[in-house]
């Protein structure tokens, strides 16, 4: 069966196709450049696996779109408990269907005690405990936002445009003092939660997300898995 995974994110719509044991490459394109001309690779298609998380209009333009194919539409739904893993929310429908699928991912593909980072429109960090127990976690906003919530709340702080040189030492211009505070802010976050998962027994720590490899010099020994969202989809739907 051939079978579209989408992940309809704040940023960007990113899709693979599945059909038995074959997996396609992850594709994605901006929200803002998106029509609903189908790319060519989605002709044939039997069902729909959807994990959306915002773009209220968009998701029901694509479900709509692919119900007038006659195409079976899943959208993917936080749970209470699914394949061992519990979540900690007391309503559970409350917590980000994507924050849930990284979780499913992380704990099928290994069910161990964990953290988990994923760092994109904002970053939001989980805990799993060996039991398959969430124990909770946190939502701080994105690489981008911290630095265009701060450009654009304060007057007298004007930088140019973000640049991926940021160190850990002082700025001797407006840009570097920016981006170099708010890597010193990250690198704050990391080694602080590094010391509250070892007080809940956890070692393994998975980095997602299109800015998670920018924390890996803080957590070297972090694995990196880029599409936890859509793999999360294949678990809760087979």
């Amino acid at each position: 069966m051939k079978i579209l995974e989408l992940d309809l994110g704040n940023s960007f719509l990113k899709w693979r196709l599945r059909d038995g044991a074959w997996v396609g490459a992850v594709q994605r394109i901006l929200i803002t450049d998106l029509s609903l001309d189908w790319p060519l690779e989605w002709s044939g298609i039997q069902r729909v696996y959807l994990a959306a998380v915002a773009q209220q209009a968009l998701q029901s333009a694509l479900i709509q779109r692919f119900q007038q194919m006659g195409v079976q539409v899943e959208l993917a739904q936080t749970q209470a408990v699914c394949a061992g893993l519990k979540n900690a929310y007391a309503e559970p429908e409350r917590l980000g269907v994507d924050r849930w699928l990284v979780m499913l991912a992380a704990w099928k593909a290994q069910p161990s005690a964990c953290a988990i980072l994923d760092a994109g429109s904002a970053i939001t960090l989980d805990y799993i405990a060996a039991d398959g127990q969430h124990l909770g976690g946190y939502i701080l906003p994105g690489v981008s936002i911290l630095r265009q919530s701060l450009l654009n709340n304060t007057a007298r702080v004007m930088a140019g445009a973000e640049t991926r040189a940021a160190v850990l030492s002082p700025g001797r211009t407006t840009d570097a003092c920016v981006d170099n505070g708010r890597l010193h802010l990250l690198k704050g976050f990391v080694q602080s939660v590094q010391e509250e998962a070892a007080g809940f027994q956890i070692k393994r720590w998975i980095l997602t997300g299109g800015d998670g490899e920018l924390f890996k010099p803080w957590l070297p020994n972090a694995e990196y898995q880029a599409d936890l969202v859509l793999d999360g989809l294949q678990w809760m739907f087979e």
